[in-house]
């Protein structure tokens, strides 16, 4: 597992979007469709922008975000609307943006066959251990055969996230978090507690972790 820490969320974000964009480059030279897994909250503020402004084959690539809060999708807290917003007017704009809650093809099987498994999965983690929308153990259960798992946050609110399998399923991941509490949780995790971010790191331990004090 690779770990980096760094003081700022710039430095921590600009590094980021730079493994991102070797990943990606990489990735193009095969004639494959590509789905990057995007975060939602308020972290992707820090290294959307730099992302989606990369010169990529961004018609050829698909982006899907790790977890929907059931809300409309023109409501304030969906993630879906805060990647529109974040890539309009940029060359991401030329990408396909799907919906966890309205995409039509979004049978597990149809979905697995078009989009999955991803190129990409950028993620966050909670200062609870959290990582996209799977807050308890029961959350993470490998083996399943679904795509998408429906759960809810510790404040009651429904939401939707690709499973466990899924995410861990990724050609390559990479996580971005950042703030003492966050920071407090990734050790934790990373000495074995009971917590998804612990599960998740023991499933995928090549992935790589941008971590920022500030």
């Amino acid at each position: 597992m690779r770990i980096v820490r760094y003081q700022s969320h710039v430095e921590a974000a600009a590094n980021l979007v730079d493994e991102a964009a070797a990943l990606l480059s990489k990735a193009s030279d095969t004639d494959r469709s590509r789905t990057v897994v995007l975060p939602g909250g308020n972290s992707p503020r820090h290294f959307l922008p730099s992302l989606f402004a990369l010169p990529l084959d961004w018609q050829h690539i698909a982006i899907l975000p790790s977890d929907e809060r059931c809300v409309p999708p023109t409501h304030a807290a969906s993630n879906e609307a805060m990647l529109e917003r974040m890539r309009r007017g940029t060359p991401a704009e030329r990408s396909e943006l799907h919906s966890l809650l309205t995409e039509p093809a979004f049978h597990p099987a149809t979905l697995k066959a078009k989009l999955l498994p991803a190129t990409l999965a950028i993620l966050g983690m909670g200062a609870d251990g959290h990582i996209a929308s799977l807050f308890s153990l029961s959350d993470f259960q490998s083996g399943a055969t679904i795509a998408l798992h429906r759960t809810a946050s510790p404040d009651g609110n429904r939401r939707v996230s690709l499973s466990s399998d899924t995410l861990c399923a990724s050609e390559q991941i990479l996580l971005f978090l950042g703030g003492r509490d966050k920071l407090a949780a990734l050790e934790r995790a990373l000495s074995g507690d009971a917590s998804v971010a612990s599960l998740f790191f023991s499933r995928r331990p090549d992935c790589s972790i941008h971590a920022y004090i500030e």
